[in-house]
């Protein structure tokens, strides 16, 4: 079927990835996702060869993130396991830390398989693009103006990091002003 989509629409512009790109958020399941992505852009390359390659548009999803040990011992931690639980108030209480403060040292090393490989896969096809990543893992706005398409504008939204158990998250999008 992407063949003759391909063939009917032409080569897409980009390719967006919505979250799940792993299954635990370890380095060797993007390693997989990497030869995956180069299977399918040689796929579209020999259907379309002089058709420059498709934007990677990529946010995290739950499986991105590397659930912390239950056992772990460390009070933040144990505050992660809270907000899997069920805790709001520990969940808001997070969510001001991380977003009104600024400080993602907590959450961070949850997402680092990601953002090690949004970092030598993504941002690089990113680069000459009016973009800004968040101080947040997997958060962004992209900017493509692209020959002959409209403008548009694309924002990342990192939710994941309330998926640490099963269920607590489903449905809910947790946002956070000032």
């Amino acid at each position: 079927h992407l063949q003759e989509m391909v063939q009917q629409l032409g080569a897409p512009d980009m390719i967006l990835l919505t979250g799940d790109l792993a299954f635990s958020g370890k380095e060797e399941e993007y390693q997989q996702l990497d030869a995956f992505l180069a299977d399918l852009t040689g796929w579209i390359r020999e259907i379309q060869p002089d058709a420059p390659p498709p934007i990677l548009v990529p946010v995290p999803g739950n499986h991105d993130l590397a659930r912390p040990d239950k056992n772990d011992l460390v009070l933040d931690f144990a505050n992660l396991k809270q907000v899997a639980d069920g805790d709001e108030s520990v969940r808001h209480g997070l969510g001001q830390r991380f977003f009104l403060k600024k400080n993602v040292q907590l959450i961070a090393p949850l997402f680092q398989a990601y953002q090690d490989w949004f970092a030598h896969k993504v941002k690089p096809g990113w680069e000459g693009r009016d973009f800004h990543l968040s101080h947040f893992p997997g958060d962004w706005c992209l900017e493509l103006n692209l020959p002959g398409r409209f403008p548009l504008r694309l924002v990342g939204l990192n939710s994941a990091w309330m998926h640490l158990g099963d269920g607590f998250a489903h449905q809910k999008l947790g946002l956070f002003t000032h």
